[in-house]
């Protein structure tokens, strides 16, 4: 901070509400003061309402006496004429009246500098913008853990960070985005409550945190974000309370789908959020992804709800990732594609499908979860336990069943769990749908061939025998790459890497012409590259 005051006469702090912002510029005005001859002058703007108040505000805080005529200008006069820091404090409510005098300040000419704090740059020639990040929350010992030690020690005696609460404590302050203000707040309680107790109550953050001693609007964290709040237009109100559906990080084209807005608008809009410190912007696999803290949607969500719109909100929110989800095939297999594409919205794809579930659309649940399915390849507990939820709810004889089974399998086989992959098999096997049967057969084939390269023959050539009946479509083609698949697997156990090698090219042609890759389909491509060395 000392550094950008070294080369920048105005340099604007900004940061969500409660992150700290007032400290840290105390904190640099402490250590700006042997540095500065004429001293370091503080300024809060909260008590003033009236932008016309800024200049005489300002006065008054560098103890400048006003006579008639233009206030800035005096204020500038003066400034120019000394080597002092200006530190004015809590912008946010007028963002215009105090940019018009950052900027005249920094196209006057001379050695004084102007700290301000904002939740929004002023956006004017001159000015260094420094985003004030939340406290860490990496682990057990970061500096949001040791704010809340001291502050919990400062108001119980008996209270003592030790190895048994570090943890509990640092995934508070997690769930508290790092945020000092709540931290503070949390630790306040630690009169009455453990951080166990906190941290299980946590989902009710606003009555948790309620009171404390700090000036009026930032008495309680839910007073903190009304400031906040109240300081946004309509659209950009009706915006944030829309993105309180989300979970974990999105983009731009899930925001314009769930507040119902055109793409272009809703950038503007969410570009506004993030000048203001309401939505932070990152890059996942060179892809804009947004997100809220956690605290921040929390209260979106609160005030979707009070606004009535929660219902539309969160429709429009599962509409939009089944449609996300569906521009891959639901096949047996799941498409590697979808894994890529559909990855960093797992979260979002979860609560559509919990959102989906509640309303007991089952159909749609199954939909969703089936065209994202290799999404969990990398959660496959959390995969099986969605597949189980739906396979409770759907009939028996929806078509959607079959695929979901086989898609367990492959989970089943991830999480090593060798009783339910039996289970799955003899499903399978046991179903009237002949395709059910060549994938029980199949995969039965091969896990039998594995544990011994003699066997497994019969119930591929029973598969093979099935298949050859199915209709023509998708599926058959699918069902004839797969028993390709394991028959050259097979051969490899069988040390024929010639008969492999031919089978393998057999299965890559056909699922070539399905159009989409399977995780099947991308082994069959290694294990062909093996074939050919051997």
């Amino acid at each position: 901070m000392r550094e950008a005051l070294g080369s920048f006469r105005l340099v604007t702090l900004t940061a969500a509400g409660g992150t700290g912002k007032t400290r840290v510029a105390l904190a640099v005005g402490e250590e700006e003061l042997p540095h500065r001859p004429d001293g370091v002058w503080f300024v809060d703007l909260t008590p003033v309402s009236d932008g016309a108040l800024v200049p005489a505000a300002v006065a008054s805080g560098l103890e400048l006496s006003l006579v008639t005529g233009d206030p800035t200008e005096q204020i500038l006069e003066y400034v120019a004429a000394k080597n002092l820091l200006l530190i004015v404090d809590n912008c946010e409510h007028l963002v215009d009246e105090v940019a018009e005098l950052a900027e005249r300040f920094v196209a006057r000419p001379g050695t004084s500098a102007m700290l301000a704090t904002s939740r929004e740059r002023f956006d004017v020639d001159g000015e260094q913008a420094l985003r004030l990040p939340p406290l860490s929350v990496d682990d057990d010992a970061a500096a949001a853990v040791e704010l809340f030690g001291q502050r919990a020690s400062a108001v119980n005696s008996s209270f003592v960070l030790s190895v048994e609460n570090r943890a509990v404590v640092a995934d508070l302050c997690r769930q508290l985005d790092g945020m000092p203000l709540a931290i503070e707040l949390a630790a306040a309680r630690c009169t009455v409550m453990t951080p166990v107790e906190l941290l299980a109550g946590i989902e009710d953050r606003f009555r948790l945190l309620g009171g404390g001693r700090r000036r009026q609007r930032q008495r309680t964290l839910e007073a903190t974000l009304d400031w906040s709040y109240e300081l946004l237009d309509a659209d950009e109100q009706a915006v944030l309370r829309a993105l309180g559906v989300f979970v974990g990080t999105f983009d731009l084209d899930a925001v314009a789908a769930v507040s119902g807005l055109a793409r272009a608008v809703a950038v503007e809009l969410v570009d506004s959020l993030i000048a203001k410190s309401l939505v932070t912007h990152e890059e996942v696999g060179g892809r804009s992804r947004f997100r809220l803290f956690e605290t921040t949607a929390a209260y979106a969500r609160q005030r979707l709800a009070a606004a009535g719109d929660a219902k539309d909100a969160r429709d429009r929110h599962l509409d939009h990732y089944l449609e996300r989800a569906l521009r891959h095939p639901i096949a047996m297999w799941a498409d590697l594609e979808a894994r890529d594409l559909l990855g960093p919205d797992r979260a979002n794809i979860v609560a559509a499908f919990d959102w989906a579930a509640g309303q007991q659309r089952w159909s749609t649940a199954s939909r969703l979860l089936l065209g994202a399915f290799t999404v969990f390849c990398a959660h496959p507990t959390q995969g099986l336990e969605l597949a189980d939820r739906c396979l409770e709810g759907l009939d028996d004889g929806d078509d959607l069943v079959g695929y979901l089974v086989c898609n367990q399998y492959w989970l089943t086989s991830l999480v090593v769990d060798h009783a339910r992959s039996a289970g799955v098999i003899r499903w399978l096997q046991q179903s009237p749908d002949p395709l059910h049967q060549v994938y029980g057969l199949v995969i039965r084939g091969n896990a039998l061939a594995a544990a011994d390269a003699s066997r497994g023959g019969e119930e591929l050539a029973e598969a093979a025998e099935i298949q050859r009946r199915l209709p023509p479509g998708p599926d058959a083609t699918q069902a004839a790459a797969l028993l390709q698949f394991v028959a050259a697997f097979r051969a490899t156990y069988q040390d024929l890497p010639h008969l492999a090698l031919e089978q393998m090219q057999v299965a890559i042609d056909l699922q070539d012409e399905l159009g989409f890759h399977t995780e099947f389909s991308a082994l069959a491509r290694q294990s062909a590259s093996i074939c050919c060395l051997l």
